[in-house]
């Protein structure tokens, strides 16, 4: 998280899975809540991508979110899967100058999601 406002830390990372080609989930802790996530490819003829021209998913999952932080937990991960987007495939990177205009304003949204 090196791209928010405030001088970036480090934080210890546990690896509960790993399974390739397929599956990682790792947990964190950041301050006094533990962050479990999950990344995972499903599709293709061998359900990790099989051969070439396969449809592959990535599935990423935050795992036990408090329901209070999901309008805040949702929009912080559109930012950083646009930011990852914007370097892989070298489009625009959205910056902290976007945050509350593109994101943030998605809040609402999320917060119906948790009921």
């Amino acid at each position: 998280m090196t791209a928010e406002p405030g001088e970036p830390s480090t934080s210890p990372w546990s690896i509960h899975a790993c399974e390739r080609e397929r599956l990682l989930t790792v947990s964190s802790a950041l301050g006094d809540q533990v962050w479990k996530l999950s990344l995972e490819l499903e599709g293709g003829s061998d359900g990790a991508g099989g051969a070439a021209g396969d449809l592959t998913h990535l599935a990423s999952r935050h795992h036990d979110v408090p329901a209070d932080m999901v309008e805040h937990i949702g929009p912080g991960w559109e930012w950083y899967l646009d930011r990852l987007v914007g370097a892989v495939t070298g489009s625009r990177i959205p910056g902290m100058d976007v945050w509350d205009a593109e994101y943030m304003s998605r809040a609402p949204e999320y917060a119906a999601l948790a009921g």
